[in-house]
């Protein structure tokens, strides 16, 4: 984690008047996949009436600009319920958010890349592409996140990385998460060398398999046999530098590896601010859960970050009872933030 994000939500923590360093924003609710764990927004039906709700170009335009004002380091375009390149214009927003001079990083699913994106994005220095990969091969990929209109895409995933390591001039820094199930978890072996044969790829992030409630999650979960099998996998590749997972793996059940005392201690919400794809402020990154009268299309970000949402993240800096359900990178910047503000 950079030395400045742990100075800046250690300086927060006493002066709540310190910005947000990232704004997490959802764009769009509305996706092309169907993938069999997700927990979804609208799927795309072509009649884009997802839109309807969702914030203007131009009402993101007039926050980014806010966001730059309030000396917010970078944009993170989630894909929590929507694929970003669903987006009405998409990629005017990209190059809004770079022109501004903000970092910007964005989580996608790879079905709509292509070769001339990938140029295109390297053109105007577009910074961190998260891709959601669970299969080193088109079929396992179709298979976990299949396509609403039935085509297969995994050829334009292919196509958009070897742009990128073509591209010498590329410094697009790509981060691959792969959810681990009973159908994938053989497979990790090929996936770290499918990852390692990409300039741009810099890690593998380790996903668990999170129970959001939808039918045949069971079947998908590993069981305890699997779950051995699996962690003596990871004990193989532990010195492998691009493979990043959290907590032990000693059961398949991610909510029976839930951390104890400090690591129960969540900062996120000191150093990112999450939005919904109507404005409205989420609970954080891993929650879609909306925070009552707060939206941005209410009130400017400097005056929202000083109000009801101050003594929201303070509670959870004492104590987050969803902190074992959180995602490898959060785990990971949580501990460093401890060990350098609390700790320190």
């Amino acid at each position: 984690m950079d030395e400045l994000t742990i100075k800046r939500v250690k300086t927060g923590l006493a002066d709540p008047a310190i910005g947000p360093e990232t704004i997490a924003l959802m764009l769009t609710d509305t996706c092309n996949l169907s993938c069999v764990y997700c927990r979804g927004g609208r799927i795309d039906d072509g009649r884009g009436k997802a839109e309807e709700s969702e914030l203007t170009t131009e009402e993101l335009f007039s926050f980014f600009e806010d966001a730059a004002g309030f000396k917010v380091k970078e944009v993170n375009i989630g894909g929590m319920r929507g694929e970003p390149f669903c987006k009405k214009d998409i990629r005017l927003i990209l190059r809004k958010i770079k022109s501004l001079g903000l970092t910007g990083s964005m989580t996608t699913n790879g079905s709509m890349l292509s070769g001339a994106l990938a140029e295109e994005m390297s053109s105007y220095g577009w910074d961190i592409l998260l891709l959601s990969l669970d299969a080193p091969f088109a079929r396992l990929q179709h298979q976990l996140r299949p396509a609403v209109n039935g085509k297969e895409y995994f050829h334009n995933i292919l196509e958009f990385l070897g742009a990128l390591n073509n591209n010498p001039g590329s410094r697009m820094r790509v981060l691959v998460n792969m959810v681990i199930t009973g159908n994938n978890y053989k497979y990790f072996p090929e996936m770290v060398d499918f990852v390692n044969n990409y300039r741009n790829i810099e890690s593998l992030n380790v996903l668990r398999l999170v129970d959001m409630g939808l039918p045949g999650y069971s079947d998908l979960q590993l069981d305890r046999g699997q779950a051995a099998e699996f962690r003596e996998t990871l004990e193989a590749f532990k010195r492998e530098k691009k493979v990043l997972y959290a907590g032990n793996w000693s059961s398949p059940d991610v909510r029976r590896e839930m951390p104890a005392g400090r690591h129960t201690r969540c900062f996120t919400n000191y150093y990112i601010l999450s939005i919904a794809a109507n404005g409205d402020v989420l609970f954080c990154p891993q929650q879609y859960k909306a925070l009552s009268g707060l939206n941005i299309r209410d009130v400017r970000l400097r005056d929202l970050w000083l109000n009801e949402h101050f003594s929201f993240r303070k509670i959870l800096s004492e104590s987050a009872p969803c902190y074992g359900e959180c995602c490898t990178i959060l785990r990971k910047q949580n501990e460093e933030i401890y060990n350098a503000v609390c700790d320190g």
